[in-house]
């Protein structure tokens, strides 16, 4: 299973980023970026949604696709509350 560090790498990378660019934007420091690009540590949920937005990307699109599609998705209720807990936090700006 693909893993959160290799999407956001994958992502990065294709909009042609540098991990200090994503750093600076999500307010961590450069060497957490990268270990969270190689597994190293697994970023809090306030840390992900931080890059998520330096990304310009859904937080879902972080996650290995069956997460993000199977457990997440609307049809069930735990994809129901997620959707609306990441409403709330872009509504609020975290």
């Amino acid at each position: 299973m693909e893993n959160i560090g290799k999407r956001i790498r994958a992502i990065r990378d294709a909009k042609g980023l540098k991990q200090e660019y994503i750093a600076y934007v999500a307010h961590v420091h450069q060497t957490t970026i990268a270990k969270i690009e190689n597994g190293h540590i697994i970023p809090r949920l306030k840390t992900l949604s931080m890059i998520a937005k330096a990304l310009e990307v859904p937080i879902n699109d972080l996650m290995p696709p069956t997460t993000a599609n199977g457990v997440l998705s609307t049809h069930s209720l735990l994809g129901t509350l997620w959707l609306r807990l990441r409403y709330w936090w872009y509504s609020k700006g975290i």
